[in-house]
């Protein structure tokens, strides 16, 4: 596992590392390592918190939204829609 630097760390997330140690104080921002007195961060936790904050966009939400809506069309229009045939499950109710 390769630890980073706060000056590396800045550069691979374009943050100031002032900023970066404005958010070690208050808790927030990325995951970080003390190693003694030393400040450490893992390209993981950089990774995470990136993705931590990803944000969807309204066209990303309207697909999902149109999809999710399709699917649960789909399951209420029960066996035998698109040839589909009975199965075991279909009889339990679990479709």
């Amino acid at each position: 596992m390769k630890l980073l630097t706060p000056e590396e760390a800045e550069e691979c997330l374009g943050i100031s590392k002032a900023t970066l140690a404005n958010w070690r104080s208050q808790r927030s921002g990325p995951k970080f390592v003390k190693v003694g007195r030393l400040v450490r961060y893992t390209v993981a936790d950089l990774e995470e918190w990136v993705k931590g904050r990803t944000v969807a966009t309204h066209e990303f939400r309207e697909l999902i939204k149109s999809t999710e809506k399709a699917i649960a069309q789909r399951r209420k229009s029960g066996p035998g829609r698109f040839g589909r045939h009975r199965t075991q499950s279909d009889q339990r109710g679990q479709f």
